[in-house]
């Protein structure tokens, strides 16, 4: 980040003073010479999941069934930054299966299985991938010396570096 250091030649124009360099060091302007940690800053230390199954089976000779029940709520990486964002990525599945066994006769067998799921998910959709480990593998890409900030201008307004934007963020 620091391409002070790089001088390829000598018509070289540092990008940071020594006074700026120092600001950055001592973070005395948080605002004006920021040090973020990104992935602190929108990660949770861990994502909760929870999975449930229930199975039941049973019956005669000449009949027999199964019947099982599932439930996973994956909680997300995110952290949920509230007010009238919905940060709170989460997957949730109900799944179920039933199978039944009949002995019509000494030859004839008959089978019926059923199997389904509903699911739910929650994730982003500022990106044109949807996709939030795409969006943070790019986190790299974001200087920890990028401004961070939210102001209320008759809509939540988030400024990142010197953009502005009321629809989404913008990072510069």
């Amino acid at each position: 980040m620091n391409s002070n250091a790089l001088k390829p030649n000598d018509n070289f124009v540092p990008r940071f003073s020594a006074e700026d360099l120092e600001l950055y060091r001592n973070g005395s302007d948080p605002y004006g010479h920021p040090d973020n940690d990104w992935y602190d800053i929108l990660l949770k230390d861990f994502a909760p999941m929870l999975r449930n199954n229930l199975n039941v089976t049973g019956g005669t000779a000449r009949a027999k069934y199964f019947v099982s029940l599932g439930y996973i709520n994956q909680g997300g990486q995110l952290k949920d930054f509230g007010v009238d964002l919905n940060s709170s990525y989460y997957y949730k599945r109900y799944n179920y299966r039933s199978n039944i066994d009949l002995k019509v006769t000494s030859d004839l067998d008959v089978q019926f299985n059923v199997f389904g799921y509903l699911d739910e998910t929650n994730d982003n959709n500022a990106s044109a991938n949807s996709n939030l480990f795409s969006d943070l593998s790019r986190n790299n890409e974001t200087a920890p010396t990028t401004t961070r900030y939210t102001i209320r201008m008759g809509a939540w307004v988030t400024v990142y570096g010197n953009a502005i934007s009321q629809e989404g963020t913008i990072i510069i």
